[in-house]
């Protein structure tokens, strides 16, 4: 009798210790959500604009889709010089020119749009080609990539990177960017760019196709640069809120509006 009393107060005591570990106190904290504009948009020297991407911000609790995020009802034109580019909606955010549209470097460009109460403005500028002074192979400690002296322009920023060509196809391609310079008030100043680090397997597959592709952009991508998660590629970037990513979209959104060229120059090992 007295061995039953002492397994029922321990099955007992068990009993309340396992019912005071089960209670949970869940605390919720709701963030503050506001509903911004996002704006994509890439603006390539002679090459015909594929279109803006606009699309809306989602609460952080809400799985990113593009159907969701999208928008069809935005008004939108680039107005460049006195020439005005209306923007129509197609598909998936994606708002194309009316009729074939072709920056050209040298030139400004200003984005204007609306959504239900929200305005966003952006201005950007694209470059002449880069002038590349001379580039070339360079293997350290961290492994092999490929730098170049480039002739500076001011109010521009460069980048490069590493690309493996066969006539005019591309084999290969660094995904990013190694570095953004920094803005050079000296025109007569020689910059220096490199490439990300070219993994062996590319080398060795691809060795005499190498060439190096250097960039220049509108000094305001250089904090955008700065500032996004590193290493991921610009679309990648527009997911969500944004963070603390620095973008050029002013007014009530975020988001990127960037000109940019490029010089693609072949590299022997």
């Amino acid at each position: 009798m007295l061995k039953k009393k002492i397994i029922f107060i321990i099955f007992s005591f068990i009993t309340i210790l396992f019912n005071g570990c089960e209670r949970v106190d869940v605390v919720e904290i709701t963030l503050p959500f506001q509903e911004k504009l996002v704006v994509q948009g890439i603006l390539e020297e002679n090459k015909p604009l594929d279109g803006i991407v606009f699309t809306r911000t989602l609460p952080l609790n809400e799985v990113y889709s593009i159907s969701k995020a999208e928008l069809k009802d935005v008004v939108a034109y680039i107005k460049n010089g006195v020439r005005v580019i209306p923007l129509k909606y197609d598909k998936a955010g994606i708002y194309k020119p009316l009729g074939t549209f072709i920056p050209q470097k040298k030139s400004n460009f200003e984005l204007f749009a609306k959504w239900q109460d929200k305005n966003v403005y952006a201005k950007t500028y694209i470059p002449e080609n880069p002038k590349i002074v001379r580039a070339f192979f360079i293997t350290d400690g961290a492994g092999t990539y490929i730098q170049a002296d480039i002739q500076n322009q001011t109010g521009v920023v460069f980048g490069a990177k590493a690309v493996a060509m066969e006539g005019s196809t591309v084999l290969y391609e660094s995904e990013d960017f190694y570095s953004i310079t920094q803005p050079n008030s000296d025109p007569k100043a020689t910059i220096k760019v490199r490439t990300p680090v070219i993994p062996a397997e590319v080398l060795n597959t691809f060795r005499n196709s190498f060439s190096i592709k250097v960039f220049a952009f509108d000094e305001q991508y250089q904090n955008y640069f700065k500032t996004k998660k590193f290493s991921l590629p610009i679309k990648d970037s527009f997911v969500q809120s944004g963070g603390d990513v620095e973008w050029n979209i002013l007014g009530d959104g975020i988001g990127l509006f960037i000109g940019f060229s490029s010089t693609t120059l072949k590299v022997n090992r």
